[in-house]
């Protein structure tokens, strides 16, 4: 007999599975990870969970943009006929 199962449930069983098997992580074994992580993780009572937000690489992009278009917009209007000092 097979098991038909609704979104919300397979989605619930998937869920339980997961939980099921996190591994509990010492404090040293964090650090240890953490020394050649991709994404920035944090640490909650014996389980490591990643953080909001990108990698190193996208904040670097991100950053740069900001400050090419601040250069490039600088006296410029911005606000429907204003001109807003950027500095």
């Amino acid at each position: 007999m097979v098991r038909r199962l609704t979104q919300m449930q397979l989605s619930v069983e998937v869920k339980m599975l997961v939980q099921s098997k996190q591994k509990i992580y010492t404090l040293d074994e964090y650090r240890e990870l953490e020394e050649t992580a991709e994404f920035r993780n944090e640490y909650r009572d014996g389980e490591i969970v990643q953080m909001a937000g990108g990698t190193i690489d996208r904040s670097q992009i991100i950053g740069n943009i900001h400050a090419f278009l601040k250069y490039a917009l600088r006296g410029k209007s911005l606000y429907g006929g204003k001109n807003v000092s950027t500095k």
